[in-house]
């Protein structure tokens, strides 16, 4: 099975988790929250994770904004709700693709948002584009990250805006080889080839063209979010392990099984949440 089937198969099979446990049909995000004293819930956080993201890159109405690995469209909604652009988001998943257009038709938004199905590192889109790419917690499915980047880097148009929100690795020091293996479950339940540094990412984005490329660590304000999901796993593992063999596809139950591994893994101390932003002169 090449890497792309595995990505969309994972979220197939995990959409009723996600919807459960995570979103629902006001809120159809798949991504952690930002938590501090206007965001002190699940539902808020993620609303407010986005705002924190669009601050990063200065959205205003006048853009148009690329949601790379948009899910079911949840960030693409939000931007053109609350600042009135136009907003295309790409998901490889068939299903994400048909939900998102269903949400976008009950929000009334099809002029505003649209999605469609492809890959973000073979876009269909034309040179320059985009005033703005947004990436959030979706470029960890990339295999061949330097295409990728080049891709976003293409699309943009002078003067363009990226924003990734990402988990990172630690990098001082950085992990041994027993590290590396601890993550490994993490990494294969959640169809994520590798995981790369700050430094990496800051590299990478540099030879593509990129100026002005700064981090930040918001490990403390996700933190919560992993705390909810300890609780989550806490309450259903033990059902999810009877019915498993029963109802469960088996990237259902390796959902499960990453998910413990990155909570153990962010308590070791072995990666961040980081926010990497950069433009395109």
């Amino acid at each position: 099975m090449n890497h792309k089937q595995r990505v969309i198969d994972y979220y197939d099979a995990t959409h009723i988790d996600y919807r459960a446990l995570w979103t629902g049909n006001d809120n159809p995000a798949v991504h952690f929250g930002y938590y501090d004293k206007r965001s002190t819930n699940h539902k808020r956080a993620i609303m407010r994770m986005n705002e924190i993201l669009a601050e990063s890159v200065q959205v205003k109405a006048s853009d148009t904004v690329l949601d790379a690995g948009c899910g079911y469209g949840g960030s693409s909604m939000w931007l053109a709700r609350t600042y009135g652009c136009h907003a295309t988001g790409v998901t490889l998943s068939p299903l994400q693709t048909t939900k998102a257009r269903e949400y976008i038709q009950e929000r009334h938004l099809a002029g505003s948002v649209e999605v469609v199905e492809g890959d973000y590192a073979h876009l269909i889109f034309k040179d320059g584009s985009f005033d703005i790419y947004w990436a959030l917690e979706s470029l960890v499915h990339a295999e061949d990250r330097k295409r990728v980047i080049a891709e976003m880097y293409r699309v943009l148009k002078r003067g363009g805006r990226t924003v990734i929100a990402e988990y990172t690795l630690r990098n001082d020091p950085p992990l041994g080889d027993a590290e590396k293996k601890y993550i490994e479950p993490w990494l294969q339940g959640w169809a994520m080839p590798r995981l790369l540094t700050p430094e990496e990412h800051i590299e990478g984005l540099a030879q593509a063209g990129f100026k002005d490329i700064q981090v930040r660590d918001i490990t403390a304000h996700v933190s919560p979010s992993l705390r909810r999901l300890e609780i989550l796993c806490i309450l259903h593992y033990p059902i999810a392990l009877l019915i498993a063999p029963f109802f469960f596809r088996k990237e259902r139950s390796a959902n499960y099984h990453a998910s413990w591994r990155q909570i153990r893994a962010l308590k070791k101390g072995l990666w961040r949440y980081s926010i990497i932003t950069a433009h395109k002169e």
